[in-house]
């Protein structure tokens, strides 16, 4: 294009039409995001309108109570590993005043079943405290994906429910524009 102050020159340019249509925008990953445990909202961290990015706190339940369970267990196991290893001597021992006659098949059945039983007991602590801290660790609820919080369906001092709604968030990344044409 030839640009002149001429105005019998003629001028070619380019002219870009704008229209406006109605359509709608959907985000296609949206999230009812639940509590994975049960109990009191402790803290609301995200309301909204707020950006959240993935894995970032949205909510945080009380955890007191999971935390007093777990210390409870932690030293039962203290107590059950004790006795473990005390049977397990014990048994050491029966088996040695078996061989030599003193004892009976009786007393070193219930050597090994006292130790079997103690080993039990520990191997059962170990998995309930594995998830009481899963459990504790859920009690924080975190965002699945990057979006925006787009509705708070709890506040703080409510009781959720295993299951029950925190917020909803949307992903602004993957939008859907629908317009009719």
């Amino acid at each position: 294009p030839v640009e002149s102050d001429d105005p019998d020159v003629e001028i070619e340019r380019e002219v870009l039409r704008t229209i406006q249509l109605p359509g709608s925008v959907n985000a296609r990953t949206t999230s009812l995001v639940a509590s994975e445990v049960a109990g009191l909202v402790e803290a609301l961290l995200a309301r909204e309108g707020d950006t959240v990015r993935k894995e970032q706190p949205l909510a945080r339940l009380r955890a007191s109570t999971l935390e007093v369970r777990l210390k409870a267990a932690q030293a039962q196991l203290r107590e059950a590993e004790s006795r473990r290893k005390l049977a397990q001597i014990s048994l050491e021992r029966a088996r040695g005043l078996f061989e030599s006659k003193v004892v009976s098949q009786q007393d070193l059945d219930n050597a090994l079943y006292e130790f079997e039983a103690w080993q039990g007991r520990a191997e059962s602590l170990d998995a309930e405290i594995a998830r009481l801290r899963i459990d504790l660790d859920r009690s924080t609820i975190r965002a699945p994906f990057a979006g925006t919080v787009v509705s708070e369906r709890t506040e703080v001092g409510e009781w959720v429910a295993m299951g029950g709604p925190v917020v909803e968030i949307l992903s602004l990344l993957d939008l859907e524009i629908r317009v009719e044409v």
